[in-house]
């Protein structure tokens, strides 16, 4: 379920290790933290990184199963830009 809203299920990513302070916003990134791993869009905010999924499924109360979630850059240990990707169907 890692990362199925940004590139579908089956899919494969090509990544490029990255420094925080090379983010560019609006683009698609592997983020590992010391809790979790996410693949998400970054947009750079005044109080933080907005990470964004593209996957917009709502839970049965209606809100989005996959909400936005805002972090500091200090909690990102290692970061990945998405520079590339291929379909299960296009193998």
């Amino acid at each position: 379920q890692w990362g199925r809203g940004l590139v579908g299920a089956g899919a494969w990513c090509g990544v490029k290790e990255k420094d925080k302070k090379e983010i560019e916003g609006g683009q698609p990134y592997v983020i590992i933290t010391n809790e979790d791993r996410y693949l998400k869009m970054i947009y750079i905010e005044d109080d933080g990184l907005k990470l964004v999924s593209y996957n917009n499924t709502l839970n049965p109360d209606g809100r989005r199963k996959y909400p936005d979630m805002l972090i500091e850059g200090e909690q990102i240990k290692f970061l990945y830009k998405v520079v590339g990707r291929l379909e299960r169907t296009q193998i």
